[in-house]
């Protein structure tokens, strides 16, 4: 009975490792365009950001009141506006988890190629292991998300990213993204 079913899920295993293979080939179909920064500065947390100039850079300055350790939590919540009823929660559930370990996850993929140190920001992320966070004020500037290793599809429209900094389950400041994915023109 076990090979059969060894043998009946054989070219099923086959075909997942094709399609996997295939998904991870797909190039991304879409352009990311910034549209707003919203800044709630905090207690422990002070944001400064700003859309500036035709291509839609981020600029801005991030004061850390206090350094902050592991206990710090980092929350990120994801929104859509498909246009209809105004942003909605997306599915995709990002868990609460310390300050310093978003940084070593975030770090890799999202922060890496986007905010280097010495060209966009004076910030030193040593590399996604700087953990605490000194306290300071660090400037952003000139950010353009470099998306290449984001998801390979990803709904269109608007969509808000909200990132929010606790203390104790307080909420001691953060900020959210808007930004424009559109279609890609070839």
């Amino acid at each position: 009975m076990l090979r059969q079913i060894s043998r009946g899920m054989l070219p099923v295993l086959v075909a997942l490792l094709a399609v996997s293979g295939t998904v991870r080939g797909w190039k991304q179909s879409y352009d990311v365009t910034n549209m707003a920064a919203n800044n709630f500065p905090g207690r422990m947390v002070v944001t400064d950001f700003k859309i500036v100039g035709r291509d839609r850079r981020i600029n801005g300055t991030m004061t850390f009141l206090e350094d902050l350790f592991d206990h710090h939590k980092f929350t990120l919540e994801l929104y859509s506006n498909s246009g209809i009823g105004g942003y909605k929660l997306m599915p995709m559930e990002v868990p609460s988890m310390s300050f310093c370990s978003a940084i070593r996850t975030y770090y890799p993929r999202f922060i890496k190629n986007s905010i280097r140190t010495g060209v966009h920001t004076n910030f030193d992320f040593k590399d996604g292991n700087v953990c605490p966070v000194p306290s300071g004020t660090y400037w952003i500037k000139d950010v353009l998300f470099e998306t290449k290793d984001w998801a390979a599809i990803l709904p269109r429209g608007l969509i808000k990213a909200k990132i929010v900094i606790l203390d104790k389950g307080d909420n001691v400041g953060g900020v959210e993204f808007i930004v424009d994915i559109k279609d890609k023109t070839f």
